[in-house]
């Protein structure tokens, strides 16, 4: 288990969220949902992490109360692209992209979306990292893959993240910039060789 509620083993759980294919976090949130009040049987029959529901419904219980007073309504809207919107800037520092069948974020580490992932054919997302060591006889081996996928473009990124667009900005900057370097040195270049 990776602190998700649902379990890699037995993936029963997969019925509360079927239609879902963008987002594990919004999978994880439709299978929370549909069975939070289920009792410890029928979470094992599932798939599902007792526990983890658990833990969920107290840290919500915590938030409320700490918020209570300060906003005026502690609700979801249920806006999809919203909660994508959140998802997305929380996790912009995780911003891997699909070469082949693996994902990178730049550095040398390739990593496999995790196979309890529901998202499908997405060439960008965000995602938390993680190194499975598995054992084999007197051997280890680790295993770089991607969990809590969630789809994204980089244009969406760059729209609704303001660090990311910043980042680009200085980058295009920096591009041009060079472009525009060589472009003088070519003008007095050719005008050094024509006087």
């Amino acid at each position: 288990n990776y602190g998700d509620i649902t379990l890699r083993q037995n993936q029963d759980w997969r019925r509360y969220c079927a239609g879902e294919h963008d987002s594990d976090a919004l999978a994880q949130l439709a299978v929370f949902k549909a069975v939070r009040w289920l009792g410890r049987k029928e979470h094992v029959e599932l798939g599902i992490n007792g526990k983890a529901i658990s833990k969920v419904l107290e840290i919500r219980e915590k938030l409320i109360d700490a918020l209570k007073g300060r906003v005026r309504r502690i609700a979801s809207t249920g806006n999809r692209e919203a909660i994508l919107r959140s998802v997305c800037a929380g996790m912009t520092d995780h911003l891997y992209r699909k070469v082949g069948t693996r994902y990178t974020n730049g550095s040398p580490t390739e990593r496999e979306l995790g196979r309890e992932s529901v998202v499908l054919d997405a060439e960008w997302v965000v995602a938390i990292p993680c190194d499975l060591e598995v054992r084999t006889g007197s051997n280890k081996k680790v295993i770089p893959f991607i969990r809590t996928a969630t789809k994204v473009t980089p244009a969406w990124l760059v729209k609704n993240v303001p660090v990311v667009a910043a980042k680009l900005q200085i980058q295009l900057e920096e591009i041009q910039g060079k472009a525009e370097q060589s472009r003088l040195k070519r003008l007095c270049f050719e005008l050094w060789t024509t006087h």
